[in-house]
């Protein structure tokens, strides 16, 4: 589904400020399906209906039968507390409103026989995502014990109906049978030890290959939260092995060639070259293309050679985060020198330090950071470097540089 449906599923109908407020992400991209905020009110939105039906896969439907053993619950208990974390998480909402047919016990009692009008209950469950399915299996048992309203049907929230069929019928739902209200439904058909899922949903909101992925993000959370009952809700998985494996590593397979035997200098070199109007870095409103920044490395190289700056040398450069911080870095690796960072924030004592200790040739700076003094006059060109460090402010060598 493209990011402009989705965008339309969440803004078209009155979207919960929970769900406006979290931008798209990867994760979004590969679940490709949203709901549409769940606590939004239907309007309008026209009554064509389409059903995807799938069968449970047979081992997720015996280790479903074995929880509810082992719990004492219900199959559509269990189910319908799934689906409703599950919507909470996939709307990425906190608040859940639920509408269900035929809630109180048995939850697997037959529809009556004749009419067309469903009996719904609908409550409104608090998702916390700390805690395991089964705890919020209580909680959802308490809500649907004393339902907030009945109304036939509701028209918001995620739907739910657990239906037995007769085992001489074929396997499944008729689409009479199925039900469902606001956006999407899920109607479950027991037929012997088989369940069926029955997914209805408007066309306005999704598609065939949207719910397909749907279904298959519910079924992936399902068998993982009954694979480890005990885990929170928000560390269940949603994504399928296949799409877990593009995120995490088709995606970024992002490996490359890289000349490991070039300076980063020469690649700046080379960059320039390919392509020298493209921005290199950009520093608040200034933009230095690769062409400007390799012309302006080259020019303050050319002029710590003119200094006896070269092999060996040591250069310290004691600059705030600047455009001029980047160029005296390629300039000490282009004069064939080693460059020492020096941090303006360092004590005067520190910084002198350093300076003494790693007998630094030149040292690049800009007039007024504190603990650098700065050389009221820069040496003639040609001469050798003095014992004590040349120290070059930027600003006002920059007619010399040029």
């Amino acid at each position: 589904m493209s990011s402009v449906l989705l965008d339309r599923h969440r803004s078209s109908i009155n979207p919960a400020p929970i769900a406006a407020a979290i931008p798209s992400t990867t994760y979004d991209a590969i679940l490709e399906v949203q709901l549409p905020p769940i606590t939004s009110v239907q309007q309008d939105l026209g009554q064509t209906w389409q059903t995807h039906c799938e069968q449970l896969p047979e081992a997720l439907t015996q280790r479903l039968h074995q929880r509810v053993h082992q719990e004492s619950s219900e199959v559509a208990t269990i189910l319908l507390s799934a689906l409703a974390a599950f919507s909470g998480r996939y709307a990425r909402q906190d608040t859940i409103p639920l509408a269900c047919a035929y809630p109180h016990v048995p939850l697997a009692e037959e529809l009556p026989s004749g009419g067309t009008a469903v009996p719904w209950a609908q409550t409104t469950l608090t998702l916390d995502t700390s805690v395991s399915l089964y705890q919020f299996a209580q909680q959802v048992t308490h809500c649907l014990r004393s339902p907030t309203t009945f109304v036939s049907p509701p028209q918001n929230g995620i739907s739910f109906a657990y239906r037995r069929t007769p085992v001489a019928h074929a396997p499944g739902c008729t689409a009479s049978q199925t039900t469902a209200v606001g956006n999407i439904g899920l109607t479950v058909c027991e037929h012997g030890q088989q369940l069926w899922l029955h997914w209805c949903y408007r066309t306005a909101h999704f598609d065939q290959n949207a719910v397909a992925r749907f279904h298959q993000h519910f079924v992936t959370f399902l068998a993982a939260v009954l694979s480890a009952p005990d885990q929170p809700l928000g560390g269940v998985p949603l994504l399928t092995v296949a799409e877990r494996q593009q995120l995490l590593v088709a995606w970024n397979a992002t490996a490359a060639p890289f000349p490991a035997h070039a300076c980063v200098h020469q690649l700046v070199e080379h960059q320039a070259l390919l392509q020298p109007d493209a921005a290199a870095l950009v520093f608040g409103t200034s933009i230095l293309s690769y062409g400007e920044l390799n012309s302006r490395a080259n020019r303050l190289a050319h002029y710590l050679r003119r200094h006896g700056v070269g092999v060996e040398s040591l250069v310290g450069v004691c600059l705030d985060r600047s455009i001029d911080m980047v160029v005296a870095l390629l300039a000490v690796l282009k004069a064939g020198a080693a460059y020492v960072p020096l941090d303006p924030a360092y004590p005067s004592e520190r910084l002198t330090f350093m300076m003494q200790d790693a007998q630094l040739a030149v040292v690049l700076t800009r007039r007024g950071l504190a603990g650098i003094p700065t050389t009221d006059s820069l040496l003639p060109e040609g001469t050798s470097l003095p014992e004590q460090p040349l120290v070059i402010a930027l600003e006002e060598a920059r007619a010399q540089i040029n």
